[in-house]
């Protein structure tokens, strides 16, 4: 194929090398002229060179006479206007009339009357594109240079788009969002990161970031800035700053760096976000998992935690440390006869006269209902710890008056000496509570400190686990299954299997008429899995019988995690079954973190849960309840104990506490379950508070696994909404 113009595009690059400085001229001879001139040699090579130019080029070029004719188009231009090769010789507007009176016109022309290069970006009406265009005036005509630029065009639509989304987003947000350079210069920032901090924009320009730290954060915070702008990687810290009129604001900061094409940070991006509400919350919820609400005083987990403590210190000073465990005498009288306003009032003033007559390094704790315990570490003898405690007990049996009534405020102790009579934790607390028994058998109101000759509770204890041993040898446990329901629908959620066990003089039997047989780990775990066993087979045949259960949830107890292979067992369970993962739910307490074999627990509940199975922490805030605990294991669901549950209507503190609890959760993203739930009005609280799932008497009771698929399929919403709980109890 022959380009014409080809011979004036070779004078064109022959005069170029000549002189770089020439001015252009393009001659505007024909196809053959110029072929076999003088030095038609290095003409020849010269048109070879242009024509490869030309047609190398990404870009479309054509070239136009003073007429408006085409006299060459490459091979780019030819495929981007269709028809190329009869565009030669024709007048440009008349192929384009479209392109009349658009830029393509105005520049062409004003290009040629001014002698100036016109480079414009324009929409193309005949081929409904977008180009990018250079329009040369070169000698007798003009050389056109031109390029698609849809796309381009679109992705710049796009990042245009993307950048006006992005800043809405950045100015609404509610994070804050700081972006400085290391002079400390502000690069960017949302007006919510000033609300934060108190300050404006150009306060924050070239202020260090300890002015508006809390001095107690200062030190940490910058090492840890420090070290990790050394290596540019990011973090998060919790940390709080302070506005210019002192008000303190706790903040969760994700700080991260931006570098250079070498690695080197040369910037910083702060997020920024008020956590303030979720820190009073927390702290409050913490306070509360460590102290009973009603006598303020350190519950059980915090009463431990300060026991365990005497018992390491007093390992090294060769002291001893006593146990106090008392109970109140009478006090459901009290609540009988004068109502638990009397009763509540009793257990206050108890509480306020142990804590003043204590020495300052014991703890005394309320361990829940009419019990109350009390540590007293570095005793050097158990004559120096009666002398301690008859004044105690004294104090404690003065009455006081109450609605003009005088109420009797007498309590029986049991006492327990470490290491006289046990150097292990666990045994200690059982002693106490064997000479806290024989103290309220001997006529309470006495303080007996632990004998060996105190077993009559361990033979209670030791046939307790006799009966757990035999009805496991003899097959005499059974689950039954109490109904979980989703608040908001009333549908039918799942189960939770309860042990129950057959007595052969008695009858169907509860599991704390064998609750001995839990602290016994071979016991325990015997159960555990008898249950597990048992539980797996009702699913499967449910399953097979296209029952429709939702889920079923197991308890495991501390024992079943101080074994390596719990976690494992389980899963062949379920795979011998056949029965899929999210079927099943574990329900474990937080007394499984604590203690002998915590450390295998983390890994064997990663494990479950990697495996699809659902993990539900069950009677949260009764006493162990630790916000660490959500952190660190792989929480799904949050049990709430039926205690809170009960009297939310009467009790503002159970109130806040279900408020608080439902509020962590939904922030947390983990589900909620409220237990015991029996009336109207619960369901009504709690359902507004947004919790999931309730259990409890109003849905139903337990029941065996031969009434489960009836009780699925006669499931109706709306009659157990109306239905009394002794009706429902039918189920």
């Amino acid at each position: 194929m022959r380009i014409p113009g080809h011979a004036w595009l070779t004078q064109f690059f022959n005069r170029r090398s000549q002189s770089k400085d020439a001015p252009i001229e393009l001659s505007a001879a024909g196809p053959t002229e110029g072929i076999g001139a003088p030095n038609a040699p290095d003409d020849q090579r010269l048109s070879q060179y242009a024509r490869a130019f030309l047609e190398g080029t990404t870009d479309c070029v054509f070239f136009l006479d003073r007429r408006w004719c085409f006299t060459f188009l490459n091979r780019r231009a030819l495929h981007e206007l269709e028809g190329g090769f009869d565009l030669v010789g024709r007048n440009i507007w008349d192929v384009f009339p479209q392109a009349l009176g658009t830029p393509f016109e105005i520049h062409y022309r004003r290009a040629l009357a001014e002698n100036t290069t016109q480079i414009f970006e324009a929409f193309f009406p005949p081929l409904s594109s977008w180009y990018e265009v250079h329009a040369v005036p070169v000698g007798p005509g003009l050389t056109v240079f031109f390029r698609n630029i849809d796309e381009r065009r679109a992705a710049a639509d796009t990042l245009r788009e993307r950048e006006r989304q992005l800043a809405i987003v950045f100015g609404q947000t509610m994070v804050g969002i700081l972006h400085r350079d290391l002079n400390r210069q502000v690069l960017m920032v949302n007006q919510r990161f000033c609300e934060i901090v108190g300050r404006s924009r150009d306060e924050l320009n070239g202020l260090p970031m300890e002015a508006f730290t809390h001095a107690d954060d200062i030190v940490e915070n910058k090492a840890l800035f420090e070290k990790h702008l050394a290596n540019g990687e990011p973090f998060q810290i919790e940390k709080r700053y302070v506005r210019p009129d002192g008000t303190v604001v706790w903040c969760a900061v994700n700080v991260s760096f931006v570098q250079d094409d070498w690695g080197q940070v040369v910037s910083t991006i702060l997020v920024v976000e008020d956590i303030g509400l979720r820190k009073v919350a927390e702290e409050r919820l913490l306070w509360n998992a460590r102290h009973d609400l009603l006598t303020q005083l350190p519950n059980r987990m915090l009463f431990q935690e300060r026991l365990t403590e005497a018992l390491k210190c007093s390992a090294s000073t060769g002291l001893k440390v006593g146990l106090l465990l008392l109970d109140l005498d009478h006090l459901k009288q009290v609540n009988d006869t004068l109502g638990h306003d009397a009763g509540d009032c009793l257990l206050r003033t108890a509480a306020e006269r142990l804590r003043s007559s204590i020495r300052p390094i014991d703890t005394v704790a309320r361990n829940g209902g009419d019990e109350f315990a009390v540590v007293m570490p570095d005793i050097g003898s158990e004559e120096e710890l009666e002398e301690i405690v008859r004044p105690l007990l004294a104090r404690l049996q003065e009455p006081f008056l109450y609605a003009g009534h005088t109420v009797s405020c007498s309590a029986s102790i049991g006492v327990s000496i470490w290491p006289d009579h046990t150097d292990q934790a666990e045994e200690l607390h059982k002693q106490a509570d064997i000479a806290l028994y024989m103290a309220k058998a001997g006529g309470r109101g006495k303080i007996m400190i632990f004998e060996p000759s105190m077993r009559a509770e361990t033979h209670r204890r030791a046939q307790m686990r006799n009966n757990a041993r035999e009805a496991i040898e003899s097959s005499r446990i059974e689950p039954y299954y109490q109904p979980k329901v989703h608040l908001a629908s009333g549908k039918l959620a799942g189960f939770e299997a309860l042990l129950r066990w057959h007595d052969p003089q008695d009858g169907l039997q509860p599991p704390s008429a064998i609750q001995a047989a839990f602290d016994d780990p071979r016991l325990a775990v015997a159960i555990g899995q008898q249950i597990q066993e048992l539980v797996l087979g009702d699913m499967r045949r449910w399953l097979d019988a296209g029952v429709d259960f939702g889920h079923v949830a197991i308890n495991a107890s501390a024992a079943e995690f101080r074994g390596h292979d719990f976690a494992d067992q389980l899963l062949e369970r379920l795979r011998a079954a056949r029965i899929p993962s999210r079927y099943l739910e574990l329900e474990v307490t937080e007394t499984v973190f604590l203690g002998q074999g915590a450390e295998h627990v983390e890994s064997a509940l990663r494990m479950l849960s990697a495996e699809g199975i659902r993990i539900a922490l069950d009677d949260f805030g009764t006493g162990y309840a630790s916000l660490s605990h959500l952190k660190q294991f792989p929480v799904d669901i949050i049990k709430i104990d039926r205690s809170f549950v009960r009297d939310l209507a009467e009790n503002p503190d159970d109130t806040a506490i279900l408020q608080a609890v439902l509020s962590l959760g939904q922030n947390l993203g983990i589900a909620t379950v409220a237990e015991g739930v029996e009336t109207e009005v619960q369901v009504a609280f709690l359902r507004a508070q947004g919790c999931d799932l309730g259990q409890g008497y109003l849905f139903g009771k337990a029941a065996p696994k031969d009434r489960i698929s009836e009780l699925i399929a006669s499931w109706d919403v709306f009659r157990h909404r109306s239905q009394t709980r002794s009706s429902i109890a039918l189920l």
